[in-house]
């Protein structure tokens, strides 16, 4: 059986969105732009920048914002 351990970091990150994916499905009555979350694309787009691991959470909580400004946008 191999085992592939994933990067600290990486987990770290993938359950902080996972945090945010539930977060927006209990506090808003529409949640599905958090379909359009991307994890593996948030991960790539923060590790190209250097962010420092402390910033993700918060720069997260924005893309998710921003990801439902622009889905009721176009729902209405």
């Amino acid at each position: 059986m191999i085992y592939h351990k994933r990067d600290p970091e990486e987990e770290f990150f993938m359950l902080s969105v996972l945090a945010l994916k539930l977060i927006h499905t209990e506090e808003f009555e529409f949640y599905e732009y958090i379909y359009q979350a991307n994890a593996n694309l948030f991960w790539k787009e923060v590790k190209e920048s250097d962010m420092p691991f402390h910033l993700w959470y918060r720069w997260l909580e924005k893309k998710f914002l921003d990801l439902r400004s622009l889905g009721i946008e176009h729902k209405s």
